[in-house]
């Protein structure tokens, strides 16, 4: 009988102990499980975060190479302005010149009628 006692309190402890073993193996499984997807989690952070620092090293040199465009266009621009600028003033000059030579030119031809009539008058 105590035999048999002592082996009924032996196998309890052994289901108790089974019990428990499965149950930490569980818990095990369930936290190897958790740090698998922590660390698939990390490596996708990681990917991530490698290719939105490309993207913006990629855009920003995108907006330098734009931003050299535009100011060589504003330069070329600036450059035209001031070409035409030049032109038209040299033209407004031509233009008063060709008007003055030719208002003179009038004033001359006038003159002249003028003193061939103030001759033919006093002859």
């Amino acid at each position: 009988n105590k035999l048999r006692h002592g082996r009924k309190d032996f196998l309890h402890q052994m289901s108790r102990l089974n019990e428990r073993e499965s149950a930490m193996a569980t818990d095990m499984k369930h936290f190897a499980q958790a740090a698998h997807a922590s660390l698939d989690d990390k490596e996708k952070l990681e990917a991530r975060l490698k290719r939105q620092q490309f993207e913006y090293k990629q855009e920003g040199h995108y907006h330098k190479q734009t931003d050299s465009a535009l100011q060589a266009e504003l330069d070329k621009l600036d450059m035209s302005i001031g070409d035409a600028n030049l032109t038209e003033e040299q033209n407004v000059q031509q233009e008063r010149r060709e008007d003055y030579a030719w208002l003179k030119s009038k004033r001359d031809i006038e003159q002249r009628r003028e003193l061939r009539l103030g001759y033919l008058q006093n002859q």
